[in-house]
């Protein structure tokens, strides 16, 4: 859930916050699930290019550590499939808001420009620290994604293409992630509607990672403009 405000002609301020059930079962043993909430995501964010169908924004996002593991191992395994998958499913987007026992601190750098009246296009940088509130090093973080779509009257499909790279391993000795996205974004008046299905390529959760491990996602959310 997602929710903004423009506090004035070139600033506005954000608030997401998200929350993921999943259940799994190992051979030989019960069905166990877990549910959780994420980091709840603020950001400030500026407009420093607005208008003739071009735009750029930079803003500051952070979060306080509500994503926090509860100590005993079976719980703990648990709560890890957990964020893990939240994440995965997702394609890695906004990782910090599953990143566990840390406080994120995010600048966000957006980009998006329409050409040829129909052709829209877009770039993210994301770089970000995961300030550590426990024993666990803190880590760097860095999200950087391109998009091209097609608008087709209120309709505008496209493909996104993201790459999450971190200081610490996501998984085993790997300490990137790649992932792409299907997604068709609709508009009608202040009504917005959008539908992905996302993939990760490469290992440690995609199709060229160990067998058995591709994560896939998909999402469909809308919301109002007031």
């Amino acid at each position: 859930m997602a929710a903004g405000a423009r506090l004035n002609g070139w600033l506005s301020a954000t608030l997401d916050v998200t929350a993921a059930w999943t259940t799994f079962q190992v051979e030989g043993e019960a069905r166990r699930s877990s549910f959780r909430f994420g980091n709840p995501f603020v950001t400030l964010q500026a407009a420093l290019v607005a208008g003739r169908g071009r735009s750029i924004h930079a803003g500051l996002g952070a979060a306080p550590p509500l994503t926090t593991f509860p100590g005993t191992i079976p719980a703990n395994t648990e709560v890890e499939y957990n964020y893990a998958v939240a994440s995965a499913a997702r394609g890695f987007a906004d990782p910090w808001m599953w990143a566990p026992n840390a406080i994120p601190i995010a600048l966000l750098l957006r980009s998006r420009a329409e050409l040829l009246a129909r052709v829209v296009i877009g770039a993210e940088l994301d770089p970000a620290v995961l300030v550590s509130v426990n024993s666990t090093p803190s880590r760097l973080a860095i999200v950087a994604a391109a998009h091209a779509g097609l608008r087709l009257g209120p309709v505008t499909p496209g493909l996104r293409v993201q790459m999450l790279a971190q200081s610490a391993p996501l998984a085993g000795r790997n300490f990137s992630q790649w992932s792409a996205a299907l997604y068709a974004h609709a508009e009608l008046e202040a009504v917005f509607v959008r539908a992905q299905g996302v993939v990760n390529v490469d290992a440690p959760f995609g199709l060229a990672g160990q067998r058995g491990a591709t994560v896939w996602g998909a999402s469909l959310g809308g919301g109002i403009l007031l």
